[in-house]
């Protein structure tokens, strides 16, 4: 019976085999000859079946079960699958068990087999298969490796889009005048060239409308308000626009320049009750206006109306909060 069950799976593995198999960008930590259980832990339809046979197809010897099938659950005498596998496959070498989790007492079924001589690759989608589990289930005989899904890389890769296709779209959309982009400020035009730009959208209602909403979109709506008002003083002509960003001190949403010159960066938050968000928003400002040579800051925010005077890092520099309403009405 369950030689008929492994023999099924092997035909419908062969199926899929047939299809389009898309590289992971991902390097596994360890030497598939050696003794160690290798285990592929992640969420499930991440790819950690199709991640684990496409490994050990290039050995060319291996025996698959997939116990996420009922028809295998209430097996009593495990030595059966065993039997069964070697049937069917001939005594591999390699032995993958998919969805091992499902198999009641598998962890003493794994390192039996491992104490046997065995090579195992096993792969979960439970917290059992996480590597804080295992080393009580699998007494530290193992080596893990965790598969996510598609990255944004990996993604381009399977729908066939590439970078280039993308900010085609964006063109498009910036010229049917729905979103516009920033670009970072850098000295060198070189530099700003080189980096992501931010995109905003020239009506909120429009951002609204046509994607979910949630309370936390609101500092996301308050920074496209401010971001659509400056454009448009870009736009006459009065002052040029950037973002500006330095990894480890954070990000000033606006940096207005006139002419050669930066005349104010400004910050946008909608709630900044929170002193430590208050503080992370002040000591960005801080560091741009070192970095940029400008003493005109601002930070825009839901209700706050007053001018503080902030020393950080032996640097004091007064910074001006407006409420967004008041600053859009001057």
């Amino acid at each position: 019976m369950y030689k008929d069950v492994i023999l099924i799976q092997k035909r419908e593995l062969e199926n899929r085999l047939q299809e389009t198999y898309i590289e992971r960008k991902l390097s596994v930590p360890w030497d598939l000859s050696d003794d160690l259980i290798k285990v592929i832990s992640g969420p499930r339809r991440a790819g950690k079946s199709f991640f684990a046979i496409h490994l050990l197809r290039q050995t060319g010897s291996y025996g698959y079960v997939n116990f996420d099938d009922e028809r295998l659950i209430a097996i009593e005498d495990y030595d059966e699958i065993v039997s069964a596998v070697n049937t069917v496959y001939g005594n591999p070498r390699y032995l993958l068990f998919d969805e091992i989790q499902n198999l009641p007492r598998w962890e003493l079924f794994v390192n039996r087999l491992q104490r046997q001589g065995f090579r195992l690759l096993i792969t979960g989608s439970n917290a059992n298969l996480l590597s804080s589990e295992l080393a009580t289930h699998l007494t530290g005989r193992h080596a893990v490796c965790v598969l996510f899904p598609f990255s944004f890389g990996e993604y381009l890769a399977v729908s066939g889009e590439q970078r280039t296709a993308i900010e085609k779209y964006i063109r498009h959309l910036q010229d049917a005048y729905l979103v516009f982009s920033l670009p970072r400020f850098s000295f060198k035009l070189k530099d700003q060239a080189g980096h992501n730009k931010k995109i905003y959208c020239n009506d909120n209602g429009l951002a609204v409308s046509s994607g979910f909403r949630f309370s936390a979109d609101r500092g996301v709506l308050y920074e496209n308000l401010a971001a659509v008002a400056l454009k448009q003083e870009e736009l006459a002509g009065r002052i040029s626009l950037f973002y500006w960003r330095n990894p480890p001190n954070g990000e000033v949403d606006f940096v207005v320049k006139e002419g050669p010159r930066v005349a104010r960066l400004i910050q946008v938050c909608s709630d900044i009750s929170n002193p430590k968000t208050l503080n992370r928003e002040m000591q960005a400002l801080i560091k741009a206006s070192q970095e940029l040579h400008c003493d005109e800051l601002w930070l825009l925010n839901d209700r706050s109306d007053r001018t503080e005077t902030i020393q950080w890092q032996g640097v004091e520099r007064r910074i001006r909060l407006m409420p967004l309403w008041q600053w859009l009405d001057r």
